[in-house]
């Protein structure tokens, strides 16, 4: 099955003590925890066509979550917003064979393991999902995506986050981050 989505969501780093704070909130909210994950990201250098993203990043990824596999690219689009991104998605059969042939075509540029991820929903805030982070070797991070961003704001101004925290960290995705701390 491939899909294609609009994506409009922030993040935002978290200290461990932060947590318990922001789940009690969210159950405030009605947020309740749908799903707990373990992924694994594989993310490819690769040369991006002009037409597809002459400005912004473009992610080839290869996912594993709870031993399902699946392929994306995620990229921006000249003019659109900051927080907003495409992401084509499709399931491949085997993983852990679709490495080995990207492997072969591209260099990888870096792997990041989530475990776990935990993934909130709400019957009070449809059409929202939350999700809480542990990065390895990276630490915790919230993520809220929402149907606009002025919700997404809201939202995150109930639960504490203000939004010069995800702009610290703004257009980059985990890769990034770890890649800089590696650096740093």
């Amino acid at each position: 099955m491939t899909s294609q989505n609009i994506e409009i969501e922030a993040k935002f780093p978290l200290y461990l003590e932060e947590i318990s704070v922001i789940l009690d909130k969210l159950t405030n909210f009605g947020f309740k925890l749908v799903s707990t994950l373990y992924e694994k990201d594989t993310y490819y250098i690769h040369t991006v066509k002009p037409k597809v993203n002459p400005l912004g990043k473009t992610y080839l990824r290869v996912r594993t979550k709870n031993g399902v596999s699946s392929t994306a690219m995620h990229y921006q689009i000249q003019g659109q917003e900051d927080y907003e991104w495409v992401e084509l998605e499709t399931k491949v059969e085997d993983g852990d064979k679709l490495r080995t042939i990207y492997n072969n075509l591209f260099n990888i540029d870096n792997e990041v393991s989530k475990a776990p991820r935990e993934v909130y929903t709400s019957n009070e805030y449809p059409n929202y999902e939350i999700v809480l982070d542990n990065i390895e070797n990276l630490g915790w991070f919230i993520e809220i995506e929402a149907p606009s961003l002025n919700q997404l704001w809201d939202l995150a101004s109930k639960l504490g986050l203000n939004k010069e925290l995800a702009d610290s960290i703004k257009g980059k995705a985990y890769p990034d981050l770890l890649k800089e701390k590696l650096a740093g």
